[in-house]
């Protein structure tokens, strides 16, 4: 019989890799009995019979040819996002299956992405009716700090070294792409193109989005403490050099 079956503690099929247990927090959160027990009840809950059929075949341990009664919950580790400091992407598994960090970041943007546009529309009906660019440049911005707190729980995990350091890093990492988007906005929209402003608006949100989840997942840990097994760049490049000059 199958050894890797699905449960509590097993792994999930995307990554090999063994997801660590991650910090509990002691704060109100930790302390709200009425979220506790809503996200405790929400992970007892088993995959629907007539759904565990046709999804067996995708599950590490179980066979499609017989009747498995084993039971798959429809989410395990969403206590570790909110009393931890775990994001989504490391630890949470949908119906035995953890989806890819990709697929959390749209998510994620997605959500901010609403956030931007109701910006972008108050924006436009009264402070710049005339200039697509400048709402784009500005609602951009101001969506900064939503998109910091959503891919902390959804994408990235904790914040590093701290809240302030970390959104700060995100705007100055994000200033490029503020400024190159704002300019592409505004050539589609002023010069040979003059596409409407929201048609404009969705072209320069299809590859921002793209563009900064590399500039994310390169600055989000930066400044943050090595990972285990991992020596420090610097203490790489000494040991390099010294071997390279041993007789």
């Amino acid at each position: 019989p199958p050894t890797n079956i699905i449960s509590p503690a097993a792994t999930p099929k995307r990554s090999s890799r063994v997801l660590s247990g991650s910090p509990v927090a002691t704060g109100p959160a930790a302390s709200s009995s009425y979220l506790k027990h809503w996200v405790d009840w929400v992970q007892r809950q088993p995959v629907p019979a007539f759904v565990l059929p046709p999804l067996k075949r995708f599950l590490v341990g179980f066979s499609a040819d017989h009747d498995d009664t084993r039971t798959v919950m429809c989410i395990r580790g969403l206590d570790r996002v909110v009393f931890g400091t775990a994001a989504a992407a490391d630890c949470v598994v949908l119906m035995g299956i953890q989806p890819p960090r990709y697929l959390w970041y749209m998510l994620s943007g997605a959500f901010c992405d609403v956030f931007q546009l109701l910006v972008d529309i108050t924006l436009h009906l009264t402070i710049f009716p005339n200039d697509a660019a400048l709402c784009w440049m500005s609602s951009f911005v101001l969506s900064i700090v939503a998109r910091h707190t959503s891919h902390r729980y959804l994408v990235f995990g904790d914040y590093v070294p701290s809240y302030w350091q970390s959104l700060g890093r995100m705007y100055a990492g994000y200033s490029i792409s503020i400024v190159l988007s704002t300019i592409f906005n505004y050539l589609i929209t002023t010069g040979v193109a003059k596409v409407s402003h929201y048609v404009a608006y969705i072209f320069t949100l299809l590859w921002t989005g793209l563009a900064n989840y590399f500039i994310l997942k390169r600055l989000w840990k930066m400044g943050g403490p090595t990972p285990p097994g991992v020596p420090p760049t610097t203490n790489a490049r000494t040991s390099s050099s010294s071997s390279s000059a041993a007789p």
